[in-house]
């Protein structure tokens, strides 16, 4: 009989008020809560869609869909993962905005760079380390690295230009795509799946290490 593998969520920190601890401090808490509670559902949601797929012995087409939804979870925990990230180095709400408003990943990342605050030698190595690790998986997901592999050439999609504004501007050109996801997800293998299930683990892993790092230098002590 294997052994049943049980997944992590992190516990709420609040179990109840204490009244050495402020308002804001309370605020500051239940928000990153809430936020860790959305990033890491959307991420366990991801893993346990590539886990059962792995399960099914013949994979019918429909069944493929799980490889789409699980993308996209692994896409929305991502960005929700960044922005919590960004939301820790602003603790006292000075900024005007706790983290950039868009859903562009790349954004996202140059953002928090640049929020980054200076650190001690040893823990900016190794913030350097693990954003690096962090940022090579991202990379993957939001260029779509991880479909345009299985992308064998036209006849995987279809291009429309309902405005005809294509060629007017060298990009953002209002086009329309629409690709056959059950030509493309049917060349996953199952070797394929498994690095999407890896690809979480590494996500959550250097996450929230990432997390801790930065709590050191911009959460204060409650007063």
């Amino acid at each position: 009989m294997t052994e049943k593998k049980v997944l992590k969520v992190a516990k709420p920190v609040l179990a109840k008020k204490s009244p050495l601890i402020s308002k804001r401090e309370i605020k500051r808490r239940v928000r990153e809560d809430n936020w860790i509670f959305l990033l890491s559902g959307y991420l366990h949601l991801a893993r346990i869609g590539c886990e059962h797929f792995l399960t099914l012995e013949k994979k019918k087409e429909f069944q493929r869909n799980i490889i789409l939804a699980s993308i996209f979870n692994i896409k929305h925990s991502l960005e929700a993962t960044i922005k919590f990230l960004s939301l820790i180095t602003n603790p006292d709400g000075s900024k005007a905005n706790d983290y950039n408003e868009t859903h562009n990943l790349g954004t996202l990342i140059r953002s928090l760079k640049a929020a980054c605050p200076k650190m001690r030698p040893d823990d900016e190595q190794e913030f350097k380390q693990l954003f690096s690790d962090f940022e090579n998986v991202a990379e993957k997901y939001f260029s779509l690295d991880i479909i345009h592999r299985h992308i064998n050439g036209p006849e995987d999609f279809f291009i429309e230009d309902p405005e005809n504004t294509f060629l007017r501007y060298p990009e953002r050109t209002g086009v329309d795509i629409l690709m056959r996801y059950g030509a493309v997800l049917g060349r996953f293998t199952d070797e394929d799946v498994r690095e999407i299930i890896n690809d979480t683990h590494e996500l959550e892993r250097t996450g929230v290490k990432l997390s801790n790092l930065l709590e050191k230098y911009f959460t204060k002590k409650p007063i």
